[in-house]
């Protein structure tokens, strides 16, 4: 009897959660698919194992400790949470007026941040310690000092080593371009007196306005226009050699012989720079000098999403004279990725745990009524859950946005059991059936909190916002079908029991 009148419900809210994890699987990010892959396989074996296995731990377990029967409990204190479930149960009117004013109160709340939903500010998803000790004041403090960061933002790999040099130049050209246009110099609407200014800094070695202050390549370490410099030097030779210098004095041509240079000069090759500095840019295959390092000014807004999607467009698609392409990686590239599958990837999956969640519901209950009763509870739940995150300045981020399409399929599983069961009941019966079944979810509430509440002691901002919204969904939900269910169901008897009834909870059994 347990088995069969729990099934349905259960199934539901495993199937649904399910499903919710599973939408992850939809987007791009692999981390997020293998995350959703995992939840979602884990969700249906485990409802499988209890209904399987659950069953017979119980009767190996009894027989070797037969159970005692359980007298009800004749405390004030049941009969107390029993009144107030059938206040609760009457109280229609102010339920709903609760209902509609948290309602109006959450999209009050959630509409601002309807139209700007990402977190940009990155500083509030590192390590929190770092932030309450100073450690971000002392980087801006040790940035006025030393004009370069000391570790790249980037790496570049160019087609050839020759290659390098040219990617420098274009990469900063490009930066500088970018750099002018968001600065509102009006070479920037002229392309070419643009291109042009961008090219004389870059070659002069000014500052070009941008948000890098060098590419750094093998090639740096090399002198310049080697050929060119020998042949002076050739020269140079050659006049301190002339007959002449024979009739100087004995010092004079000993300070000559000092000048003339030493003719064992030529033109240096990668092979000639010390291990140090060539260990940088050897690849694993021992090929040097394809590697461009690229480091940013030491002041700048790495924390500041909008500053890293903007150096990411600037390190991506640099167009070489030879016509060659050359992308770069780099935090920058990594979290701009990121904040783009959030909002490509974000409401793909949100809209799939959705239509999955509704689909179960319908499938499994079929009764238009209940389908719309439980679809409301999960769409206020999420509301509400929207709300107080909007409130408390919490936003979405490349981790916690998750959370939307996990509890859709969670969240939904309150109210099936507790719809399920006072749908089941007689008028008498609903105040106790409201508190046993009651009791059950919210102590299935509790667990799931539990879990995600111990995120809140990690030091990580975002695996903190990952905790914290999950929470505020669970309580969200939980009370949601805890004030929507009595409010809405019938106050005469339940019709005649149909071939096809609603099935119970198990905590009322």
């Amino acid at each position: 009897m347990a088995i069969a009148r729990t099934a349905r419900p259960t199934l539901t809210g495993a199937l649904t959660a399910g499903i919710a994890y599973g939408s992850l699987a939809f987007t791009g990010f692999r981390g997020f698919r293998q995350f959703g892959e995992f939840g979602g396989i884990g969700m249906v074996l485990c409802w499988i194992l209890t209904y399987s296995y659950g069953p017979a731990l119980i009767v190996f377990w009894e027989r070797l400790r037969p159970p005692r029967p359980r007298e009800r409990a004749s405390s004030g204190r049941p009969r107390s949470i029993v009144r107030a479930a059938a206040w609760l149960l009457g109280a229609r009117r102010g339920a709903f007026g609760f209902v509609a004013v948290a309602l109006v109160l959450a999209i009050w709340r959630l509409a601002p941040l309807i139209r700007d939903p990402f977190e940009y500010d990155f500083s509030k998803l590192r390590n929190q310690e770092s932030r309450t000790h100073g450690v971000g004041d002392l980087y801006v403090r040790v940035g006025r000092i030393f004009p370069q960061d000391l570790a790249p933002v980037g790496v570049a790999l160019v087609p050839v080593p020759s290659d390098a040099p040219a990617y420098a130049r274009a990469l900063l050209a490009k930066d500088c371009a970018d750099g002018l246009s968001r600065a509102g110099d009006p070479r920037s609407r002229d392309l070419q007196s643009l291109t042009r200014e961008c090219a004389r800094r870059v070659t002069a070695g000014e500052p070009t306005g941008g948000l890098l202050s060098a590419v750094a390549t093998v090639y740096d370490y090399l002198p310049t226009e080697q050929v060119a410099k020998l042949a002076v030097i050739e020269d140079i030779r050659r006049l301190l050699s002339d007959r002449t210098i024979e009739l100087s004095s004995p010092e004079e041509r000993k300070q000559i012989e000092e000048w003339t240079p030493p003719l064992n000069l030529r033109v240096l090759a990668l092979a000639d720079l010390p291990e140090a500095i060539v260990r940088r840019f050897r690849e694993v295959d021992g090929t040097v000098g394809r590697l461009a390092l690229i480091f940013p000014i030491r002041v700048w807004a790495n924390w500041d999403g909008h500053s890293l999607i903007r150096l990411s467009e600037v390190l991506k698609g640099v167009h070489l004279p030879n016509g060659a392409i050359v992308d770069a990686a780099g935090q920058p590239s990594l979290f701009a990725a990121m904040l783009r599958s959030i909002g490509h990837d974000g409401p793909i999956a949100t809209g799939i745990a959705f239509a999955g969640v509704v689909l179960v519901v319908v499938i499994l209950f079929r009764r238009f009524r209940i389908v719309v009763l439980l679809l409301s509870s999960l769409t206020l739940g999420i509301l509400w859950m929207g709300g107080v995150g909007a409130a408390m300045g919490l936003k979405l981020n490349f981790l916690n946005f998750v959370v939307l399409p996990i509890t859709l399929g969670i969240g939904v599983d309150y109210a099936v059991n507790i719809f399920a069961r006072l749908e089941k009941e007689g008028p008498a019966g609903r105040a106790r059936a409201l508190v046993e079944t009651g009791s059950a979810v919210a102590l299935c509430s509790t667990t799931t909190i539990i879990g995600y509440s111990s995120l809140l002691i990690s030091s990580n901002g975002a695996l903190r916002s990952f905790g914290k919204l999950a929470d505020i969904g669970e309580v969200a939900c939980l009370l949601a079908a805890l004030v929507v269910a009595p409010a809405v169901v019938y106050r005469r008897s339940p019709p005649a029991p149909r071939a096809r009834s609603l099935p119970t909870d198990a905590a009322g059994l």
